[in-house]
């Protein structure tokens, strides 16, 4: 029985991989149902991964670490499902190329490699942040700025990949155009919401306020 699921259990690594590349999936992983399974997967997982950055963000501080292991992965959660709704009705209003799935699964990518990012980066953020005062805040801040823009590039990516043959790359564009500009709104105010998350006050502690002060 082991030897029986562990192909399974590779094929659905290497698919979940191809997600988080924005890459359109083999003929092996291409059905309906099978696609849902894979975004779920991936959404699930990049809110373990999450965790993950959050435990190691807080690593200086116990109950901020155990705080963190809900707090991050919801203030990820909840700006993706505050602007996935907006991109849906753009692309059904403006009769944009494509399909509402082909936007959820993007929307999916998209997360998943920020998970990913934000874990690998997770156990270099940790040591610095016990070893360096000034290093360590500058990379846990560095870490999530580059988790947003690698997760908004795949997601880009990977709905100019299941965009129709012969549609406009512009047009296809709109809705992740739409999504990437509510979510870092929202990301900006639910990162305050959930504050403290990093063991020092930031401008994101006061969100979009303290952030355009000068």
């Amino acid at each position: 029985m082991t030897t029986a699921t562990l192909p399974s259990s590779a094929s659905t690594l290497h698919a979940l991989l191809d997600l988080a590349r924005g890459e359109a999936l083999d003929a092996s992983n291409s059905g309906p149902a099978r696609r849902m399974q894979l975004c779920i997967l991936g959404a699930l997982a990049s809110l373990g991964l999450a965790a993950v950055f959050g435990v190691a963000v807080g690593s200086t501080d116990l109950m901020l670490a155990a705080g963190n292991v809900l707090k991050v992965p919801m203030v990820l959660l909840l700006s993706v499902l505050s602007s996935l709704p907006a991109a849906l009705v753009a692309q059904k209003l403006l009769t944009l190329p494509g399909t509402g799935r082909s936007v959820v699964e993007s929307v999916a990518a998209g997360t998943f490699a920020s998970g990913l990012v934000l874990s690998v980066l997770a156990p270099v953020v940790a040591i610095y942040y016990h070893t360096s005062a000034w290093a360590g805040p500058m990379l846990g801040i560095a870490s999530v700025v580059a988790a947003v823009a690698v997760g908004h590039l795949v997601f880009l990516r990977a709905l100019m990949n299941r965009r129709p043959d012969g549609s406009s790359r512009r047009s296809a564009a709109v809705p992740a155009v739409v999504f990437m500009v509510l979510q870092s709104l929202t990301l900006v105010q639910f990162i305050a919401l959930a504050s403290p998350m990093f063991p020092e006050s930031t401008k994101f502690n006061g969100g979009i306020d303290a952030l355009i002060q000068r």
